[in-house]
């Protein structure tokens, strides 16, 4: 029997339903395609650093986040809006500071505003993350606008608060604005009078450090010996506050100042720490 008749009919069947499903995947129904959403450079994520914005919802009213009447959480409405300075706390991710020194915080969903923010230094976690802290995307459903994710929960901020789908979570413009309280830094505006001792042959007596053992607020302990540190993603105030929950009031429990001050002028020295820290 010549099997080559049907062998060939076979072949041919089978090229041409490979072919036949090659037309359909090339030719989808275009009306499934998701919409193209353009955005700027990624420059503009990071440029926003120590900027003064209203954060505005894109909708057709455009709210804006705003503190509501009880001064201890957020909204959006159509009143004039709180204005955020907007201080980085990592590349891209944000604290908002509003000009009455309250943080925008979110944890479980709701968004919420502190005047004063958990560390990990205080609650001696090092795996504590603040609820303080927002991530700058560019937005996923519209052009230009950006969205907020949430650095300790992986959250979207939306309209009413923390959402999971990167399709509920609110599509944001910052408009410039001004009249923002500046975070707190570290001020510049030491004062006083040097006066420098010297020796009959010109020399000077005095102290240098002469070295810098930067990471040394994390070494024998951290904040049970040393304190202070030179910086803290929630800022200055938590890099260098008060050591008197380690160190007791004036820094009288402070472990070098008792064990080796002989009760005075290293004490004194080191408690001096707990009203103006030094790291």
């Amino acid at each position: 029997m010549n099997y080559r008749p049907l062998v060939a009919t076979l072949c041919f069947s089978v090229c041409t339903a490979c072919v036949d499903n090659t037309n359909v995947s090339q030719s989808p129904n275009t009306s499934d395609q998701t919409p193209v959403v353009e955005h700027g450079d990624e420059a503009e994520i990071y440029a926003f650093a120590n900027a003064c914005v209203a954060v505005t919802l894109d909708d057709g009213d455009a709210p804006k986040l705003d503190l509501l009447g009880n001064g201890e959480s957020f909204v959006f409405s159509a009143d004039p809006g709180s204005r955020f300075f907007m201080k980085a706390s990592d590349l891209g991710t944000y604290l908002f500071y509003d000009e009455d020194r309250g943080y925008l915080v979110a944890e479980d969903g709701p968004m919420l505003r502190q005047t004063k923010l958990d560390s990990d230094v205080y609650l001696v976690d090092d795996s504590y993350i603040s609820g303080a802290e927002w991530q700058l995307e560019f937005s996923q459903r519209v052009s230009f606008r950006y969205q907020l994710k949430n650095r300790k929960t992986g959250r979207y901020l939306g309209v009413n608060g923390l959402v999971d789908s990167l399709e509920d979570a609110a599509a944001l413009t910052l408009n410039a604005t001004d009249g923002c309280t500046p975070h707190p830094e570290m001020s510049l505006d030491a004062t006083g009078t040097v006066e420098p001792r010297y020796y009959d042959d010109q020399s000077i007596f005095g102290f240098v450090d002469a070295h810098s053992h930067i990471l040394a607020n994390f070494g024998f302990g951290g904040g049970g010996i040393f304190h202070g540190a030179p910086f803290h993603r929630l800022g200055v105030e938590v890099a260098m506050g008060s050591c008197e929950p380690f160190h007791a009031e004036e820094g009288r429990a402070d472990l070098l100042g008792t064990g080796y001050g002989d009760g005075e002028p290293l004490t004194k020295l080191l408690s001096s720490a707990c009203s103006a820290p030094v790291a």
